[in-house]
């Protein structure tokens, strides 16, 4: 089978024992789901319902990861450290990981 790197695309990974608890009052979707080897769909709206970001969920590399196009990572990013506040939580973009479609 021949995959495909998906160039376009990029990993925010949330680490941390509030990982969960914080993903779960964000985003549309419902955190308790992930599973490994299961991802979720899920979107960041704003507080009027619009859609800011949309991505993939899953868990691996020891963190929560989201999947979403590399020109979105920057502000999705941002706006993820502006709701930390006090969640112990880490944040960050990692590009030593990839996307691949098969």
């Amino acid at each position: 089978m021949e995959s495909l790197h998906l160039k376009d695309r990029a990993i925010i990974a949330l680490e941390g024992g509030e990982a969960r608890e914080f993903l779960q009052g964000l985003i549309t979707n419902d955190v308790g789901m992930l599973a490994p080897g299961r991802g979720l769909y899920a979107a960041l709206l704003t507080p009027q319902g619009k859609i800011l970001f949309d991505f993939l969920v899953s868990e691996g590399d020891g963190a929560i990861l989201l999947d979403c196009p590399v020109d979105h990572a920057d502000g999705l990013l941002k706006r993820l450290t502006m709701y930390r506040l006090r969640a112990k939580i880490g944040i960050a973009l990692r590009p030593q990981l990839s996307v691949y479609a098969a």
